[in-house]
Parts: C-alpha cells; sequence; structure tokens
C-alpha cells in the first residue's frame, strides 16, 4: 500500500489533462465542489470536536486543520 498510494496519485496527475476546463462553467462548477467539501469537512470535524469536550476556538482549529489535510496512509505493525 506504502508502494501503490504514491504511483497511483503520479499516474492519475501525468494522465491529467487541465486544458479540457476551458469554459467558466466548468471552473465554476470546481469552485462549488471546492468549498462545498471544505465547509463539509471542516462542519463535521468542528462539531465532533465540540461534543468531545472541545472549546469554541479549539474545535475550530480541529476543523480547519482537518480540512487542510491531505490523503493520509495509516499501515498496520
Amino acid at each position: 500500500m506504502i508502494l501503490f498510494l504514491p504511483l497511483y496519485f503520479t499516474l492519475s496527475g501525468l494522465n491529467t489533462n487541465l486544458s479540457e476546463l476551458n469554459q467558466g462553467k466548468d471552473w465554476g462548477f470546481i469552485l462549488a465542489i471546492a468549498v462545498l467539501d471544505f465547509a463539509a469537512k471542516f462542519s463535521g470535524c468542528s462539531t465532533a470536536a465540540r461534543l468531545s469536550g472541545f472549546g469554541l476556538r479549539e474545535s475550530f482549529a480541529v476543523g480547519s486543520l482537518m480540512s487542510c489535510k491531505g490523503c493520509v496512509v495509516f499501515a498496520r505493525s
């Protein structure tokens, strides 16, 4: 898994053609999806942290940091 995940992202990145996104409508959809994704992760993680006993400031920090977190691979030992 440690080997295949970076390989997958490398190959999918090399096969991505951004020149096909040449209309404002396409970029609008991408922006809307990115904003919706951030809002969903932020609110879900903030709410979970708040229900776990964190303060308001700390729960917003958890929501912000989890929204910025990328793909994480958990290796079993």
